[in-house]
């Protein structure tokens, strides 16, 4: 964890998925962002930008992603999943320290960013 942390404080990104996070747990809500991974799983087909809403882009098939929750404002969704009129988050950001967050080509400039991929089966 402390690697992670001077990668931060030194100005850089890092991507965590949710294996990290679920592995992690105490010491990722202790030390970088408040996030749970939940053990439970939700299958989606529709995916899209949090905030603003733009497109909405659809999967012909549904995929299975860890359902993590993030009780703050400490970490916001980057893009997320939609699913029976609820959205669970797929790609998320959080600033740490004094960085900042940037859409367009500085985005995602000195934050860290959880990464949640599809589980296995």
């Amino acid at each position: 964890m402390g690697k992670i942390k001077n990668h931060l404080v030194n100005g850089g990104d890092v991507i965590i998925t949710s294996g990290f996070v679920k592995a992690m747990q105490n010491e990722v809500s202790r030390e970088l962002v408040e996030v749970e991974y939940t053990g439970g799983k939700i299958l989606v087909k529709d995916f899209s930008e949090f905030f603003p809403f733009r497109d909405v882009y659809h999967s012909d098939v549904e995929i299975l992603v860890p359902h993590l929750k993030y009780p703050t404002n400490d970490a916001w969704e980057i893009f997320t999943c939609l699913s029976k009129g609820n959205g669970y988050p797929l790609l998320m950001g959080t600033n740490y320290g004094s960085a900042r967050y940037e859409s367009g080509e500085n985005c995602c400039n000195r934050t860290s960013v959880l990464e949640y991929h599809r589980s296995p089966g």
